[in-house]
């Protein structure tokens, strides 16, 4: 459902005249950057703690299991409920492959592949692989602000050859 929901989010993306002009790629540049400091911010401080840096206030989080979660406030509210471990025992990051921004260079998304690693109640080590796919908006400052963000989880790591 999510898979589909992201297909159709970058086929209007692109059908509303967002294809990558020549122009709009310095901007598509600056947006791997915000998003690499994003994930960057997430290892040092705390997914919650960096996410609350660049969510913008009607920002919507779609995840499976869960309606869409529609808000700043809202989003932050779900993370601080425990749907995480513990900062301390959490790290979340990120590696973006692509972003691609709007002619306008006021709208853009990126996706890659995301690494939660985490202990586990009976102190073990864990990790999971996954995808994700992240809309941003510029704001009136423009600094870049996360109004839409979706993950996948069940990228298998490589097996032994």
């Amino acid at each position: 459902m999510i898979r589909r929901s992201i297909i159709a989010l970058v086929t209007v993306f692109t059908a509303l005249g967002a294809p990558l002009a020549a122009e709009a790629e310095p901007a598509a540049d600056e947006l791997l950057a915000a998003e690499r400091a994003f994930s960057a911010r997430s290892a040092t401080i705390g997914f919650v703690a960096a996410m609350a840096e660049v969510l913008a206030d009607d920002a919507v989080i779609l995840q499976d299991g869960s309606p869409p979660i529609v808000g700043k406030e809202a989003v932050i509210a779900s993370r601080l409920a425990g749907e995480l471990p513990p900062a301390a025992k959490a790290r979340l990051t990120w590696e973006p492959m692509a972003a691609h921004v709007s002619a306008l260079r006021d709208l853009g998304y990126t996706y890659g592949i995301y690494t939660f690693s985490y202990v586990a109640k009976d102190t073990t080590a864990k990790e999971s692989k996954g995808t994700y796919a992240t809309i941003w908006r510029r704001d009136v400052s423009g600094a870049w602000k996360v109004v839409l963000d979706t993950g996948t989880e069940g990228l298998e790591p490589p097996q032994p050859k």
